[in-house]
């Protein structure tokens, strides 16, 4: 654990140099470094499955979750004394929707006539409105997870006069390709416990011998270790491979694709026509699969499960999306990895889905696959 005495802290990452842009994140280091600058409207509960507010003071969800209202707080402040407006929010979800490569463009696609911006098809942003502090989203149809999405720093504002200036907790001081350093932004003023650090340096080390940096811990060359990459090395030497699931704390998650649009239909389907619980029992309880923002299946949480499968939801959205296109999902060839993708394969196509898979080496990405299944390994505060 950090030091509460130190006003400073080493933090070690096992991934290469950050996205350049909050709003183009495209790894989990990023995420992390970016995090910590960003201020997104609402922010998810760290052990709840539940929203809270974050820049905005209340937000409410009318018409059975298709229209949604957010009341902006009026003492967010950018890094530079001004304050921050609702245009800035929506700028920032245009600025994402005009990116094409973005990996959380289709998560925007129910908004009312984003839908079509990401077809190519008109510019109709009338889905999208703001007055004063108050920011309201029309959408396609009704959805739970709406603002849930809003959560990621990906969607924290964008200034209209300087896209490199941000308005979080803290703000990035310098940056290079293996190390970042971040300081406190003066005009946050967010509740923060008084012993908050006020500078955060990230470093990227490579040390074969040492992959989890637990010299450079001990040696207090690092305060916090986040090495989120799974112990493939370990993986053959274990019997019975559920042991180190268990053991190691993985997550399996189906992420979207950095590359392939996915729309918002399809991705309602992989959300309402699994039978979750089916595939635990299945896979006797490894892993427990649950529904997140851009991770569509991970074991965090079994709270909701009974509320996501909906066989007959999903059977109305089929007509909505073209059912003779294959989808294709990557995958690492590890256990359960397989085992998931075919349980998963089973359920959808009763509902009249194709499926293509495709097994990619570790660590290479397959950019043409419309999901990846992968292995994480949560990030550690300490050895």
């Amino acid at each position: 654990m950090l030091n509460a005495i130190k006003n400073s802290a080493n933090v070690f990452l096992d991934a290469p140099p950050i996205s350049r842009s909050i709003h183009q994140l495209k790894d989990y280091s990023s995420y992390l470094v970016y995090s910590l600058c960003s201020m997104p409207l609402v922010r998810m509960h760290p052990t709840e499955n539940t929203i809270l507010p974050l820049a905005v003071k209340s937000w409410e969800a009318t018409d059975n979750y298709s229209v949604y209202e957010f009341v902006l707080r009026d003492d967010i402040y950018w890094s530079t004394g001004e304050k921050v407006k609702a245009i800035d929010y929506c700028m920032a979800i245009n600025f994402v929707l005009s990116d094409n490569s973005n990996r959380f463009r289709s998560l925007l696609a129910d908004i009312i006539g984003y839908s079509e911006v990401i077809k190519q098809k008109s510019n109709n942003l009338s889905g999208m409105e703001f007055e004063n502090n108050i920011i309201r989203f029309r959408l396609n149809s009704p959805n739970y997870f709406f603002p849930m999405y809003l959560s990621l720093p990906v969607f924290s504002p964008l200034s209209t006069i300087n896209h490199e200036i941000f308005c979080g907790a803290y703000i990035i001081n310098k940056v290079a390709d293996y190390e970042v350093e971040l300081k406190r932004n003066e005009y946050f003023k967010h509740d923060l416990k008084s012993d908050i650090i006020d500078k955060i340096t990230f470093s990227y080390k490579v040390n074969e011998s040492d992959p989890f940096a637990l010299e450079a811990f001990n040696q207090g060359e690092v305060d916090v270790t986040s090495d989120t990459s799974f112990p493939y090395d370990k993986y053959s030497s274990y019997v019975q491979q559920k042991a180190i699931i268990q053991e190691y704390n993985v997550d399996i998650s189906c992420i979207l694709s950095e590359n392939k649009n996915t729309t918002p239909e399809l991705t309602k389907i992989l959300t309402y026509g699994i039978n979750r619980e089916y595939i635990i029992e299945k896979l006797h309880g490894v892993p427990e699969l649950n529904c997140g923002y851009h991770h569509l299946f991970d074991r965090k949480n079994r709270s909701n499960h009974d509320y996501l499968y909906n066989k007959k939801l999903a059977l109305e959205l089929r007509s909505k999306i073209d059912t003779s296109a294959e989808i294709t999902i990557a995958y690492e060839d590890f256990y359960p990895n397989l085992e998931i993708i075919t349980l998963i394969a089973e359920q959808l196509e009763d509902i009249g889905l194709m499926f293509k898979f495709v097994v990619e080496e570790y660590g290479a990405r397959n950019i043409n696959s419309h999901f990846r299944l992968e292995l994480t390994y949560p990030p550690k505060i300490s050895p």
